[in-house]
């Protein structure tokens, strides 16, 4: 159990070194070295949590107001379309798992992008814009015998719109003239 948490304390300890803007790249080394000197493997997952904690808030710190607003738009969008593709409920089996798996991918890219930024927006638009897209022209090219191919059509255009507009967020964040030059 100790080795368990051991690896997720040294994980997250990582992934939130990770997330400092360049100006506080000496902090992510004071991290890494106070770390490895916490023996009792609760106690540095405990740390690493802090480490975690505080490299979101100082990234956010870090960001404009333009960052922060278009971040938290799109947190907002995304968790909204978790929760309406979550509570709907179409009558077929397949297409209410699909549905779910989409509440699950929404939900999930909010929360990354939380904790991520722009980059796992970017990585997750672009994943999912590919998608879309191969599902759409899969639709489209030929009868596959689905009873909802109508709505699964729909459904396709509908996440190549709304995946390639977060695309477009997550750029602007990342590389638009919204960033203060030595910040993230």
């Amino acid at each position: 159990m100790s080795s368990i948490v051991s690896f997720m304390a040294r994980v997250l300890l990582a992934q939130g070194t990770d997330l400092l803007p360049p100006h506080r790249h000496e902090w992510g080394a004071a991290m890494h070295a106070e770390f490895e000197h916490i023996a009792a493997p609760r106690s540095a997952f405990a740390f690493a949590t802090g480490c975690f904690w505080a490299s979101i808030l100082e990234r956010n710190a870090a960001m404009t107001t333009v960052q922060k607003s278009m971040q938290t738009l799109a947190i907002l969008a995304l968790a909204g379309l978790a929760g309406v593709t979550a509570v709907a409920r179409p009558p077929h089996a397949p297409t209410a798992a699909l549905f779910g798996l989409l509440a699950l991918v929404y939900a999930g890219t909010a929360v990354l992008t939380y904790l991520r930024g722009s980059d796992a927006l970017l990585r997750a638009a672009s994943i999912m814009l590919g998608l879309s897209a191969t599902a759409y022209l899969a639709l489209i090219a030929g009868d596959l015998g689905l009873a909802n191919a109508e709505l699964y059509r729909a459904l396709a255009a509908e996440c190549m719109a709304i995946w390639a507009v977060l695309l477009g967020v997550g750029t602007a964040m990342r590389h638009g003239r919204f960033e203060r030059p030595g910040t993230i």
